[in-house]
Order: structure tokens, then C-alpha cells, then sequence
């Protein structure tokens, strides 16, 4: 009692020990450690993401080697460079350093992963740091930390799906709705799904890096990197019925000049097409070779033009036909040549003449 207190100072003539209360950190400490653990939280996911979306110099390096003018194209003497390309045709799709395309339902998929263990390895600093203030942010610590090796053991896919960048039945009746879902969700996507798992680990290039070297790189490579590259080639290179537009004043020159006539041109492509001079399975495709020119050629299975040591003449693609079976087969069976016939009435010829010009200076078409 504090009467009883004050007696009993005067009676003893000293002071008595007072009763020490534990203090903690002021208010104003309190906000500052606060501040610190926002700060470091932020700045660990920014850098975190940074770090992972940033190319290395092996990435940059094609880049930095690319040829600048048309008499450095590709020719059959083995030699291919690719420069920066030109902007993808659909603007809703976007590209990293790194040459991923990234469509609009995946865009910044690639740093999630980053991005939860920045957050989770930020927090825990930030929070274990200003443990001795609260329990409760000791508490949080433990979780950021958990969250961290949570987002490190995400899987981080280079390549994903291509959208199509049109409806399902905007091809009719070249190319029918149901045969547009079925190629495109079902066999598309499973060369998707193959090359993740094949390079899963792995160093991941961009995926026209990755066309160059894909048949030294084995069966599996080939098959599903070429897979994923041809069909978003395909892809892009059609357009809704009656919108893919002419061929440009230069590239029906070119043809005219190659092969006669447009008409001569659409024969002779369609000829290489044919079960008989490409049995099986395969693409045919329109490229722009060595001295510049233009030249048919057509490759078994998943290859194109592009890679090392492919079977039929190597350059640069701009336009292609799919002729695996699964690519009619619903509406043709096996009428081949119907279908490609059929086919040209959904070819994008402003995206080709795109290409074209865009092959004149060396630059391969990212898909």
C-alpha cells in the first residue's frame, strides 16, 4: 500500500528496490521494424523475379551474332543465325527476353514461382529479424520460411500452349470446328506437355533457340520441340475465312519469280503435299533459302526448315500446310489433296508477307 510504503522509507531512511517492469520497444521502434519488414518484403520478390526472368549471356548471345542483311540468310552449308525478330502479330501476346510467348491467360506465370519464394524467404527474414518484439511475428517467420520451400519446389514451365488466335470455327469450312479442337487441344498440347517433361531441369531456350539444335539433341527433342514450333507456325499462319487477305506487291513478285505464276506456285505446293511425295506424316512448307530466294520443300514427321541437319532444304519458313492425318482426317479421311485445296482459303497472307520480309534480313519467325 503506498501509505504503508512511505512509512516505512522514512522509518529505514532509504529507498526501497522498486518492482522493474519489463519493457518492450517504443511505438515509434515498433513502426520502423513494421516499415523494415514491408520494405524487405517487397524488395525480396522484386529481386527474386528479376533474377529469374533475367536472360543469361548465352540467351542474349544469338542475339548479339545475328546477321544484319539478306546475304547472311541461311543456306545448305549448315550456317543459321537468328536476329531479334519482329513484333508478335497478335498484340495480346507478349514476349520476354528470353523469346517465350506468353499468352494472355499465362502472362507472369513464369516468375510465380519466383515470386513465392521471394515473398516467402523475404518474410521470413523480415519477421524472425524483428522476432524478439512479438511471438506473433516470430510466428509469421516460421510461415514465410515454409512459403519460400513451398514456391521453390513449384515446377517452372518454359513453354506452354499457344491460344489460337481466332474461334475454333472461324476456318469453316476449310477446316472444321470439331478437327480445330481436337488437333489443337488434344495433339498440340501434348507436344506441350512432352518437351516441359523432357527438359524439365533442364536449361530451357526460347523455342525458336531450341529448333537449331533440336535433332542433335535426340528423338524426343525433335519431336516434341519441333512439334510445339510447327503448330503455333501453323497457327498463326491462318486466318478467319476471307480475312488472310493477298500476298504483298514484293512477295507475289518473288513467286512469280520462283515459280511463274501464283497458280504454278499453289500447284507445285500442293504436289509435294501428296501422300505419295510425302508419305506419312509431315509439314510442307514455303521458305526463304540461301541466296534469298523462295523454294518448296516439305519434312517428315516434327521437323521443319530450321533445324540442323534437317531432311529437305534448309531456311528461313514463312508459310507451312500440316499434312498429319489428324490435321483432316474428321472431315477428309483421306483426301489429302482435298483438304490442302481446300486450305488456301484460310491462309493468312498478311502474316506470311510479314515473314517474308522479315526473312529477307535474316529474322526467323518466333512462334
Amino acid at each position: 500500500h503506498p501509505s504503508l510504503r512511505a512509512v516505512m522509507i522514512a522509518a529505514s531512511g532509504r529507498h526501497l528496490p522498486s518492482r522493474r517492469r519489463r519493457r518492450g520497444p517504443t511505438r515509434t521502434a515498433s513502426m520502423l521494424l513494421a516499415a523494415m519488414a514491408v520494405v524487405a518484403l517487397g524488395c525480396g520478390a522484386a529481386l527474386t523475379i528479376g533474377i529469374e526472368s533475367w536472360p543469361s549471356a548465352s540467351q542474349l548471345a544469338p542475339l548479339a551474332e545475328a546477321p544484319a542483311s539478306a546475304s547472311s540468310l541461311p543456306g545448305n552449308d549448315g550456317s543459321l543465325a537468328f536476329v531479334v525478330p519482329s513484333p508478335h502479330p497478335d498484340p495480346s501476346h507478349q514476349h520476354n527476353l528470353r523469346g517465350r510467348t506468353l499468352p494472355p491467360s499465362t502472362q507472369g506465370a513464369e516468375s510465380a514461382r519466383a515470386g513465392v519464394l521471394g515473398i516467402g524467404v523475404a518474410t521470413g527474414v523480415a519477421a524472425t529479424a524483428a522476432a524478439w518484439a512479438s511471438p506473433v511475428l516470430f510466428a509469421a517467420g516460421v510461415v514465410g520460411a515454409i512459403v519460400g520451400l513451398v514456391g521453390k519446389a513449384l515446377p517452372s514451365y518454359a513453354y506452354e500452349l499457344m491460344p489460337l488466335p481466332y474461334a475454333y470455327d472461324a476456318l469453316e469450312p476449310a477446316i472444321d470446328s470439331a478437327t480445330l479442337h481436337f488437333h489443337h487441344d488434344n495433339h498440340h498440347q501434348t507436344y506441350v506437355t512432352n518437351i516441359n517433361k523432357v527438359l524439365d531441369g533442364q536449361l530451357q531456350p526460347s523455342l525458336l533457340e531450341l529448333q537449331r539444335s533440336a535433332i542433335e539433341r535426340g528423338p524426343e527433342v525433335r519431336l516434341s520441340a519441333g512439334g510445339v514450333y510447327n503448330h503455333n507456325f501453323y497457327w498463326l499462319g491462318m486466318a478467319p475465312t476471307g480475312a488472310g487477305g493477298a500476298p504483298s506487291t514484293k512477295l507475289a513478285a518473288a513467286i512469280d519469280q520462283a515459280f511463274g505464276s501464283i497458280d504454278e506456285f499453289m500447284a507445285r505446293f500442293e504436289a509435294a503435299g501428296t501422300p505419295v511425295a510425302r508419305p506419312g506424316s509431315g509439314w510442307v512448307w514455303l521458305v526463304v533459302h540461301g541466296d534469298g530466294k523462295l523454294a518448296i520443300t516439305s519434312t517428315p514427321n516434327q521437323d521443319n526448315p530450321l533445324m540442323d541437319g534437317v531432311d529437305g532444304i534448309r531456311g528461313i519458313p514463312i508459310l507451312t500446310c500440316d499434312v498429319w492425318e489428324h490435321a483432316y482426317y474428321l472431315k477428309y479421311q483421306y483426301r489429302r489433296p482435298a483438304y490442302m485445296k481446300a486450305w488456301w482459303d484460310v491462309v493468312n497472307w498478311q502474316q506470311v508477307s510479314a515473314w517474308y520480309d522479315d526473312a529477307l534480313e535474316g529474322k526467323a519467325p518466333i512462334c
